[in-house]
């Protein structure tokens, strides 16, 4: 199995989080919202930072190992593909951080009175980006 298809099935649980989370905020349900928001928060963040230490690693490891000892020309040329598809890194550092601010911001709207509506979009935010 390859890195991709663990990350999809991590990735699978990662919408169906946040729209459960958005469902029990919209429908009042105050501490299922503060679960469900938290435990999204935490494992979207979770699941994004897996795919960038991915993409790290897997590039510190591949240049250390050229170095080491020459590889044939269908690794690279595979390694080369890999690495000009990786088009998901940046969007994965969006995603955790729109997630983070939105459970941020729930935070701040119980806590200190932070308009609802400030919450909503970052949350809606969070939705789309991920």
């Amino acid at each position: 199995m390859r890195m991709v298809h663990y990350f999809a099935g991590l990735a699978a649980l990662v919408l169906p989080a946040l729209l459960g989370t958005a469902w029990t905020g919209f429908h009042g349900a105050g501490e299922a919202h503060v679960g469900w928001g938290l435990f999204a928060a935490v494992y979207t963040a979770g699941v994004h930072t897996l795919l960038i230490l991915f993409v790290l690693v897997t590039g510190r490891v591949l240049r250390e190992a050229m170095i080491a000892r020459p590889l044939g020309p269908e690794f690279l040329a595979e390694l080369n593909v890999f690495f000009a598809r990786k088009k998901a890194y940046p969007f994965a550092i969006l995603a955790a951080c729109i997630t983070a601010a939105a459970a941020v911001l729930g935070f701040a709207q119980r806590g200190f009175g932070l308009p609802a509506w400030i919450h909503w979009s970052a949350g809606l935010g969070a939705i789309a980006a991920n």
